[in-house]
């Protein structure tokens, strides 16, 4: 009987061993798109140094063209990241998320809400927490292309993203439903899933002092007042904060004929630089974050301006 066990525990640690050697080989060993580290834009943040985000952004691809980070920067001196995809659902911004905050200790976490609402399977929340714990399972299919890097090359981030994650586009098509947030519409609901994860989430920022903001940026074809009154229903009775800018358009001064690159299911750069002001004016009365353009040892983000400015001039 204890022949067995010492048998088994040698079998356990021997496969083990074997994991850890194939994860290794297997994950990428930077963080380009090149390199096979998956969600490209967002993988950025791996390359930062550590500690030197204050804000994390999350979401879909309306975060993605809404929130201009280097505007943010330049206007008000707070780090953020947007950590955001195309097609983003709750167990890949989970991932994300906890990617991130292996390195950093933001003072404010912030989700765009348009994810609240899509449905995800059970299982998939499952199998992005097995990815994250064993990443062999999410890089699996590198095998084909490795070479001999993969072999002894140790695993450093360093390719920097001067956007910050943001997505650029000047493209202009006006949007014709702008009278979505008036609609009559069915009712959405927030799956349960998500609203499991929301009140986890919301306890981890408390437990570690982090301020929670959920977000929902301009958008026609996506959103309606149904769906602002589901959401904010849920977060207000979770005492969780709900800045919802399609109730503020006059506010910030959306115009669906020219801040949409698509008729209204994305922002442009002249929205997202709008929807941007706001977002910065609504951090800076939080009081939570430091401005930190003086400060020597953030350098780096005046030269990443410089880069955003001269990349957005020569297409403007």
């Amino acid at each position: 009987m204890k022949i067995n066990i010492i048998k088994s525990m040698c079998f356990i640690i021997i496969l083990l061993i074997l994991l850890k050697i194939f994860t290794y080989i297997v994950s990428p060993k930077n963080n380009g798109v090149d390199d096979g580290v998956h969600y490209a834009y967002a993988s950025g943040i791996l390359a930062e140094k550590e500690n030197k985000i204050d804000a994390i952004i999350l979401g879909n691809s309306e975060a993605l063209t809404s929130i201009i980070p280097m505007e943010i920067w330049n206007q008000y001196g707070y780090t953020s990241y947007l950590c955001a995809n195309f097609d983003q659902t709750i167990p890949e911004q989970i991932y994300l998320l906890r990617k991130a905050l292996e390195k950093q200790n933001p003072k404010i976490i912030i989700l765009e809400a348009d994810n609240l609402l899509i449905w995800s399977k059970l299982s998939k929340f499952i199998f992005q927490e097995i990815e994250y714990e064993f990443p062999v399972v999410r890089y699996h299919n590198r095998w084909k292309k490795l070479n001999k890097n993969d072999f002894r090359k140790k695993i450093h981030y360093d390719k920097i993203n001067h956007m910050k994650g943001y997505y650029y586009t000047n493209n202009i098509e006006k949007a014709e439903n702008t009278d979505y947030m008036t609609k009559s519409v069915n009712i959405s609901n927030i799956p349960r899933t998500n609203k499991i994860y929301i009140k986890l989430l919301k306890e981890y920022c408390k437990k570690n002092e982090i301020k929670l903001l959920i977000v929902k940026t301009p958008v026609t074809s996506t959103w309606n007042n149904n769906n602002h009154k589901v959401v904010k229903e849920f977060l207000d009775s979770n005492s969780i904060e709900f800045l919802d800018m399609n109730v503020l358009l006059n506010e910030i001064n959306i115009d669906w004929e020219r801040d949409t690159k698509d008729g209204g299911e994305h922002l442009n750069y002249y929205g997202a630089l709008k929807v941007t002001k706001y977002l910065g004016e609504y951090l800076k009365n939080l009081d939570i974050l430091p401005d930190h353009r003086n400060d020597k040892n953030f350098q780096n983000w005046n030269e990443a301006f410089e880069f955003y400015k001269k990349n957005v001039m020569k297409n403007n």
